[in-house]
């Protein structure tokens, strides 16, 4: 139970995680993009007093967009590992070997009796 519990947590939080890192990487490509691209037209600087929003954070959307992302990974993840209601099969491998009749078995798992 508290393996399904920290494997859905770590469903919730990875899709928010990676949206993030793909984020900083499109501000970044970005951001080097227009650098070149001012290079490219001069070397004059221009002085821009225009305001920055300094502080820009993620816009709704992509909030939205992490938690939906995150809660339906989660709940697929921990439906997963509890599919098997409590009856859970014990088993034991058998190694490959050869039968009576000289034939190679390959490894496999069969029910503990």
């Amino acid at each position: 139970m508290m393996r399904n519990v920290l494997v859905a947590l770590v469903f919730f939080f990875g899709p928010a995680l990676l949206m993030l890192v793909l984020r900083s990487l499109v501000f970044l490509v970005r951001y080097r993009l227009e650098r070149r691209r001012h290079e490219h037209f001069g070397g004059s600087e221009v002085i821009d007093i225009t305001p920055l929003n300094e502080g820009r954070s993620p816009s709704r959307l992509f909030w939205v967009l992490a938690l939906v992302l995150g809660v339906l990974s989660a709940m697929v993840a921990f439906n997963t590992l509890s599919r098997d209601n409590g009856q859970e099969i014990r088993r034991v491998y058998v190694p490959a070997h050869v039968n009576e009749q000289g034939e190679i078995v390959p490894g496999h798992w069969e029910p503990v009796p």
